[in-house]
């Protein structure tokens, strides 16, 4: 979560912008952070807004401009303005801080009990041969082993989350179950 370096810091109401505005992880996330600021009485309002199209560039600038001001978006679309001291990092949804913001707080050391990583996967088509799925897996676990690949991940912030055929399958699960669980617990799922 990131926050305009001039937004007060004892605001009655927040609004938040959610990226993508699909809903999931991150619209989650922003839902129940500001459920629970409300609930704890640290705020009296909090207001969301979905936005579809433009991703998180467009959402940043809604950030940047004021129209906002608080932003759930991947600490890679964050960590560059904050580098920069355009925007401030609140919070990360990580286990642990992250290496390249060890300032920054995760949710679980803010007392929320909820950590997860914004992942990517690789998927195949349902009839792909298992032994092409298998020479994917070792192209991706080859990447994954390059100084070209550590460069990226930790420029940008990213965690090596590399999971392959079925424990890739098993995480999605157990990620499923996680979200699914926080969702019931703030009242968005029955």
């Amino acid at each position: 979560m990131t926050s305009s370096v001039d937004a007060a810091s004892k605001p009655e109401e927040v609004h938040f912008l959610i990226p993508g505005g699909a809903g999931g992880g991150w619209d989650g996330t922003a839902r129940g952070v500001g459920k629970a600021l409300v609930d704890s009485g640290i705020i009296k309002h909090a207001s969301f807004e979905n936005m579809s199209g433009g991703g998180g560039g467009k959402a940043m600038a809604g950030l940047l401009s004021g129209d906002t001001q608080v932003l759930s978006t991947g600490f890679s679309e964050a960590v560059g303005l904050a580098n920069q001291g355009e925007i401030r990092i609140l919070a990360v949804t990580s286990e642990k801080r992250l290496s390249q913001a060890p300032d920054v707080p995760t949710l679980m050391e803010l007392g929320y009990d909820v950590s997860f990583a914004n992942w990517r996967g690789f998927f195949g088509a349902p009839g792909l041969p298992e032994e092409k799925a298998e020479g994917y897996r070792a192209m991706l676990k080859k990447m994954y082993d390059t100084k070209e690949w550590e460069q990226i991940r930790s420029r940008r912030g990213w965690q090596n989350l590399y999971k392959p055929g079925q424990e890739f399958y098993n995480f999605l699960e157990k990620q499923e179950k996680v979200i699914g669980d926080l969702m019931r617990k703030l009242g968005f799922l029955k």
